[in-house]
């Protein structure tokens, strides 16, 4: 500071150490040595590309361009090679990018001939974002489906939000794009949800076939400049879609998973939001914490659009709100083709001695998967848990690598030769030796899709085995590449979390296998067996989706498990009369609010201190439906240890006033040694 006015925060972490700069600025701050200045910078840089064009001196003129031709070719031949193959690629367009003519000749040669004013050169703005056209092939709605679309519609003159309650397979999709083409024919806009980024690559082209370039999506995988693009496109709506040279490029269908909520919508007619009980909509894990599915019906309620939600399996909050006459509800329960699923369970206690830890394909599965595959025809291993195994343990002393940042064991990663946490992606080198004992025998426990992947491999090495999880899709185009390569039948058998679950369409998958459905049930949340049972209905709706029958296993210790036994009699809604008994009984949503107040502290008696604190404070409120506090699944994270209180706010009390009280109990313990974080029905 001393030698400039001015300092970045960015430069000042170069010349000392990065976790040593906020303290350093607070104590200069403090003593009035240092003030604070905040610039807004545009960050956002339009694509360029260079186009050459000929010089209307020889354009309009032939025999002034045969004459440069022949004083090239005697003194500068390969400018002449430039030249003539720029003629060759402007036979169409007198424009031609500088980049194509650069492929075919030197690139020096082109830049002398612009020195010598024979080529124009010109800079281009262009779209980062890919352009296709659409295609005229009309979608023939079945008698059902066409009945259904009716319905939706008379649903809405009633209610301002619907449920499409509609079986896997059924022509959900076909819906939706009819009553997207009547959102468009008003010039107005659609907002189409998924919860998955991977659902995208699929539904993307089956909506540019029918809506070309007026569809685009938005997530987080994109660019910055990329997501500015589609956000400049959506400010300049009104602009374009009156433009005779835009309007079949105008923003008017937006597709993508919760972030795209926040885009600047200016003429919103409908929201869809498609497989609506997936908790990939809850944000929980940053701030703002929020339910993109409950954030999207008050959006369309300040903008006066409709709302469409669609699931197999849809929430007990939406059901319930549809209940008590809030929501529309249409049912379409019959598959758009003749394929039916069966359901089957796998009692892993029969095969376990068998198998010892050498695998987790039992018998039954082995043979099943083998009979696919014989008939060349595909399958979708569902296993949710990636890496290599979830425990490095030492076996003299039972010592186990844990995070240094969190309560978590880490992960072996064997393709990338690493452990990491899942939760702050602290990374750590492979134990050779144990840090408590000494001893060097590492054991490795469980099993994660990497692993499975290798074990597959080599009970069936003549066949394709690939993975899609976070590890195989880092990369902007990963999801895509792997879909691709599954529906073009390169891949045989594709192992997946959670991604391969919904939406996906394969017409040649025949079976679906669930690893382990105890991972899933047994989980401490009330919503577990809800979310186990959507999951196991949406997997199964991945196998038989048109023409050939499919079949899901599904292994378990437990196959006595009530939502298992349910599951295969296939009846969501007494599954749904009977976790609506469960949650009335011991008041938990749709009855109540649930209200989650975590207190955080980088010492575990801070955290602990605190909540007991605010236990007491809240206490006189709310009695007995106030619960903790206590440590959570995780106790610590990032280096933040956590307690945890809960509050079960009746629908019949005042939510505002419950607010205020629990802003106003934290207002008298708040202070510098602790976080408080409030997260509310998300």
């Amino acid at each position: 500071l001393s030698s400039k006015k001015k300092i970045k925060i960015s430069d000042l972490e170069k010349i000392i150490p990065k976790s040593s700069v906020p303290k350093v600025i607070k104590s200069l701050s403090e003593k009035n040595i240092v003030f604070f200045t905040e610039e807004v910078k545009e960050k956002y840089k339009p694509k360029l590309s260079e186009y050459l064009e000929l010089n209307p001196i020889y354009k309009n003129n032939e025999e002034e361009l045969k004459k440069l031709i022949t004083k090239l070719e005697k003194k500068a031949f390969k400018q002449l090679e430039a030249l003539l193959a720029y003629l060759d690629a402007s036979k169409n367009n007198p424009l031609v990018k500088k980049n194509i003519v650069s492929a075919l000749s030197d690139s020096n040669a082109i830049n002398a001939l612009i020195k010598k004013q024979v080529f124009v050169s010109y800079l281009v703005e262009e779209s980062r974002l890919n352009e296709v056209t659409a295609q005229t092939k009309k979608i023939q709605l079945t008698d059902i489906q066409q009945k259904t679309l009716n319905d939706i519609k008379h649903q809405w003159e009633l209610k301002q939000t619907c449920l499409l309650h509609g079986e896997t397979g059924s022509g959900k999709t076909e819906i939706y794009i009819e009553l997207i083409k009547e959102q468009l024919s008003q010039q107005k806009q659609v907002l189409y949800l998924v919860p998955e980024i991977a659902l995208t690559t699929q539904l993307i082209q089956r909506l540019r076939r029918v809506f070309g370039n007026k569809v685009y999506v938005y997530h987080s995988k994109f660019s910055e400049n990329e997501r500015t693009e589609i956000w400049n496109k959506l400010l300049n709506y009104d602009h374009d879609i009156h433009h005779p040279e835009k309007k079949d490029k105008c923003a008017q269908i937006i597709l993508g998973p919760r972030s795209a909520l926040f885009l600047p919508f200016k003429h919103l007619g409908l929201i869809i939001i498609d497989e609506e009980h997936d908790m990939s909509f809850r944000q929980r894990q940053k701030h703002p914490y929020y339910n993109a599915r409950d954030a999207a019906i008050y959006l369309a309620h300040m903008l006066h659009a409709k709302v469409l939600l669609g699931s197999a399996t849809p929430s007990v909050e939406t059901l319930y709100n549809h209940d008590i006459g809030k929501y529309g509800k249409v049912i379409l329960k019959e598959k758009y083709g003749p394929a039916q699923v069966s359901r089957k369970l796998i009692d892993i206690r029969k095969y376990y001695h068998q198998m010892g830890n050498r695998s987790l394909i039992t018998p039954p599965l082995f043979q099943a998967i083998k009979e696919r595959l014989n008939k060349k025809e595909q399958v979708l291993i569902f296993h949710n848990r990636r890496g290599y195994v979830p425990i490095v343990q030492c076996l003299q002393c039972g010592w186990i690598a844990k995070c240094s940042h969190c309560d978590v064991s880490l992960v072996y990663h064997k393709q990338h030769h690493l452990l990491l946490c899942h939760y702050c992606g602290n990374m750590s080198d492979l134990i050779q030796r144990c840090p408590a004992c000494g001893s060097t025998q590492i054991h490795y426990k469980g099993w994660g899709t990497e692993k499975l992947e290798e074990n597959l491999k080599e009970m069936f090495p003549h066949h394709n085995i690939a993975r899609l999880d976070q590890d195989t899709t880092r990369s902007k185009y990963a999801h895509q590449n792997i879909i691709e390569a599954f529906e073009k039948q390169e891949i045989d058998i594709l192992i997946g979390t959670q991604m391969i679950t919904k939406g996906l369409d394969f017409k040649n998958v025949t079976l679906v296998a669930v690893i382990n459905a105890d991972s899933i049930l047994h989980f401490p949340d009330f919503r577990a067996f809800e979310r186990a049972y959507q999951l196991l209905h949406q997997l199964g709706g991945r196998a038989g989706r048109i023409e050939k029958n499919g079949e899901i296993l599904i292994q378990t210790f437990h196959p006595e498990n009530p939502v298992l036994q349910m599951y295969l009699e296939n009846n969501y809604d007494d599954f749904y009369r009977h976790i609506l008994q469960e949650r009335t009984k011991y008041l938990y949503p749709p009855f109540t609010h649930l209200c989650e107040i975590l207190i955080k502290s980088k010492k575990e008696t801070v955290s602990a201190e605190y909540a007991q604190k605010l236990f007491l404070h809240l206490y006189p409120s709310f009695k007995e439906n106030l619960l903790g506090p206590i440590k959570p699944y995780i106790s610590k994270l990032n280096n933040y240890y956590i307690h945890h209180l809960m509050i079960k706010i009746p629908k019949n009390t005042s939510y505002t006033k419950s607010k205020q009280i629990i802003k106003n109990a934290i207002a008298k313990i708040q202070n510098n040694e602790f976080i408080t974080d409030i997260i509310i029905d998300a």
